[in-house]
């Protein structure tokens, strides 16, 4: 902070003379230098270039110097020391939040931000402390702390004890703004906490607003840091010692702080209004980390014993981030934080839930290039399905908003004589939501984000393949928007501990309703045990789904709904059109036409525009499509297009002359591999497609609507489109399947079914008689 020093020194004795109006220029230098010294000491990932943080300073000392225009010479120096306290405190807090003394690496700008605005305050506060101060010592001690304490001294001024009582107020001010704004952030750096007054402010910092969490990485430092001033400086500053462990003692016992401990559920509300006001107004990005967290009771922590597994790029093959790895304990812990605040959410005003849904949509919005980015990312999905999914979600989420509105009972007449009945919904209470890795974004909010509006809590374990898209980037939004502690919670975890953690979100008690997507084999398993324990259950499972396709149909619209629907996000989805089924006399246009759409399709780097094919997700998912496709030509299918993998990517396969004693025939390969078979009419063609275990999607391409609509009445399938493809789905709409495909379903009114009761309460109006009146 030397140019800092040098600037208030400078304006200290310009300000005592005729040309004090260049102490504008002097506080707009003071400003420059400050900021300058503080961008660069902190490191290269400072948000914003330090050309930029200059320019900053120089703005934010220009009022300071435009107030101190109208005091003396002295009270300058209290107005550039509350500039410095607050350049200070910035810096302190950065350092202490990104260079590792938390568990959390990643700064969030929302909460810097509004720190900033809190520090701030200090400064503004320090002019009024100036003007009541006019004629007292006071000035001159501070501007003795600024420029010399030796003058001071002359003067028979104390700087020391002034200094104490300075820091005592900006450390109670920053306790305060801590605790208020983010209480679960430390604003300490343990690396300085030795020196006498920085540990006596820190120690009042920490009184009010505590450490932040998890405060064992600060245990440590401090507890470090302790040990050499006694090993290394030997008892001489024995002062230091005791600062120390007072303030190792003050972390220990009250991590929370005082304000953090007693006033979080009184001030809930007003974080939550203050949240969603800066998050209209404040930009913020996702970035790649070296640690991610789980998010369990609105606290972000490590997994036990530090546990983490890869997240790997299915483009490139490397692991781009670590994730951290839970075990059955940390579900548990998440099943009861959200059975502890699922009363408190559930009784809040329908316009509170849905203030916070929209809140998500907005940030979602906001964030939408990254969160595209990361999709790609980690998925593999090209960018054409990164920016449809993210973009469906967005309708998604509003929708959801709505659904508190929606969710209304009736009132019933009765038999009985003044008796009223109402049939009202009420939230079931914990909603254990476990989603798939292919529409990681989709799969997972069309399940939180209703629940969560109709007043459940959700405890929420995204695949193992996208913990990130499918979980913790969610948890993100939601904790920004403002969700309370406990009502949101996400939970990652390794392959290995994939079967204990979801026997726990399946089997605890507190758990009302389980929604699972994923393959059917799993479903059956997890249907089992809910069915032991008496659980509802919603399955979005597996499917095989048809698109059959009339010898009226328009040739160009079947060959574009059968590519869409096959190939889109290299197969893996649930509704895509697995099997073509064809009139015997369009098959040879159509296979024609279709190998030569496939051959247009481009194949490469995910994160390309241009590409059309992407990498399979997963290594195991790869060779699961490469079995069947071996599977069915050793059989005697024929390989009309594509067939190879290259790397972790499949060619888009078309397969025809496939038979049942084939795998690809019954079993879902979600994979690039569609079969064609032709038929001699309508009827085989529903036969055909009714041959499967699987009844999710379907669709018929033909010129007669009319007959399409009477086909669809004939499909064995919770969904049928008539002259489209199978991959299409609206959020208001009942999604789900039948047979093999699932129970129940997502999307509009039936997200109310889903995620609510039905509770009867009758009104007696007047006196009933009962059978043992006499």
């Amino acid at each position: 902070m030397l140019l800092a020093d040098v600037a208030l020194a400078s304006a200290w004795t310009l300000f005592s003379g005729p040309t004090r109006y260049l102490s504008l220029a002097a506080a707009a230098f003071y400003g420059v230098g400050a900021y300058v010294t503080a961008l660069v000491g902190a490191g290269t990932v400072w948000p914003v270039p330090v050309v930029a943080g200059a320019a900053a300073g120089a703005l934010l000392s220009l009022p300071v110097g435009l107030l101190a225009l109208r005091l003396r010479g002295p009270y300058f120096a209290i107005l550039t020391f509350g500039l410095s306290e607050l350049v200070r405190h910035t810096v302190i807090w950065y350092e202490s939040n990104v260079t590792g003394t938390v568990g959390r690496v990643l700064v969030l700008p929302i909460e810097r931000r509004t720190l900033y605005w809190g520090l701030l305050v200090i400064a503004v506060l320090a002019v009024g402390a100036a003007i009541l101060v006019r004629r007292s010592r006071w000035g001159l001690a501070l501007v003795a702390i600024g420029g010399d304490e030796e003058r001071a001294e002359v003067l028979g001024i104390r700087p020391v004890g002034v200094k104490v009582a300075v820091f005592a107020l900006s450390a109670a001010l920053m306790g305060a703004t801590g605790a208020a704004i983010a209480p679960r952030w430390t604003y300490i750096d343990p690396q300085v906490a030795f020196n006498p007054l920085i540990s006596f402010q820190v120690i009042i910092m920490s009184l009010l607003g505590g450490v932040g969490r998890p405060a064992g990485p600060v245990v440590g430092a401090l507890t470090l840091g302790l040990l050499s001033e006694i090993f290394l400086l030997q008892f001489r500053y024995v002062y230091m010692i005791v600062l120390g462990t007072v303030l190792i003692l003050v972390v220990l016992g009250l991590p929370h702080g005082i304000m953090g401990w007693r006033g979080e559920a009184r001030t809930e509300a007003l974080v939550r209004r203050l949240r969603w006001a800066i998050a209209r107004r404040i930009p913020r990005r996702f970035a790649m980390r070296g640690q991610y967290q789980l998010f369990v009771n609105g606290e972000w922590q490590d997994a036990p014993a530090g546990r983490t597994f890869p997240d790997v790029n299915p483009a490139t093959g490397e692991t781009f981030t670590r994730i951290p790895a839970a075990d059955a304990e940390t579900a548990r812990r998440a099943v009861e934080a959200a059975e502890r605040a699922r009363t408190e959410w559930g009784e809040l005003q329908p316009a509170v839930r849905t203030g916070i849904v929209l809140a998500a949509a907005q940030i979602w919005e906001r964030r939408r290039e990254d969160l595209e980015r990361m999709l790609t990312t980690e998925t593999g999905a090209v960018r054409v399905k990164a920016g449809f999914e993210v973009g469906y979600c967005l309708d998604l989420i509003r929708q959801a908003a709505s659904l508190p509105y929606q969710a209304s009972g009736e009132v019933a007449p009765s038999n009985v004589p003044g008796k009223i009945n109402y049939f009202m919904r009420k939230p079931v209470g914990v909603v254990s939501v476990i989603s798939p890795w292919n529409f990681p974004y989709i799969l997972t909010l069309r399940a939180v984000a209703p629940a969560l509006a109709l007043g459940n809590t959700v405890v929420l374990k995204p695949s193992e393949e996208t913990p990130l898209a499918g979980g913790l980037l969610v948890a993100e939004v939601f904790e920004e928007a403002g969700v309370p502690p406990g009502v949101l919670n996400v939970i990652t975890c390794a392959r290995s501990e994939v079967a204990e953690v979801g026997d726990v979100m399946v089997t605890h008690p507190a758990v009302g309703v389980v929604s699972f997507t994923g393959s059917t084999a799993t479903g059956r398993v997890l249907a089992e045990k809910a069915g032991r324990n008496l659980k509802r259950i919603v399955l979005e499972l597996g499917g095989k789904s048809p698109i059959i396709v009339l010898e009226d149909a328009d040739l160009d619209l079947a060959v574009s709904a059968a590519a869409f629907g096959g190939f889109f996000h290299q197969g893996q989805i649930c509704m895509a059109a697995t099997r073509i089924i064809v009139e015997h006399s369009l098959a040879g246009a159509l296979a024609s036409q279709l190998v030569d759409k496939l051959a247009t399709l481009k194949m490469g780097d995910p994160g390309d525009r241009q590409t059309d094919i992407g990498p399979i997700t997963s290594p195991t998912q790869l060779a699961k499509i490469r079995a069947h496709v071996d599977d069915a030509v050793a059989k005697g299918a024929k390989v009309l297009a594509g067939g190879r993998s290259h790397g972790q990517y499949f060619e888009p396969t078309l397969l025809t002359g496939v038979t049942p004693e084939m795998r690809c025939y019954h079993e879902e390969t979600f994979g690039p591999v569609v079969t064609l078979t032709p038929v001699k009419n309508a009827d085989e063609a529903v036969r055909l497609a009714n041959d499967t275990s699987y009844g999710l999607s379907a669709a018929i391409i033909t010129g007669d609507p009319e007959r399409g609509l009477g086909l669809a009445e004939r499909i064995q399938s919770g969904i049928v489109h008539v002259n489209d493809s199978t991959v299409h789905d609206e959020p208001h709409a009942p999604f789900g399947g039948i047979k093999g495909s699932g129970l129940g379903r997502h999307g509009g009114r039936a997200a109310i079914e889903a995620f609510t009761e039905i509770r009867w309460v009758s009104l007696q109006t007047e006196r009933r008689h009962y059978p043992f009146d006499r």
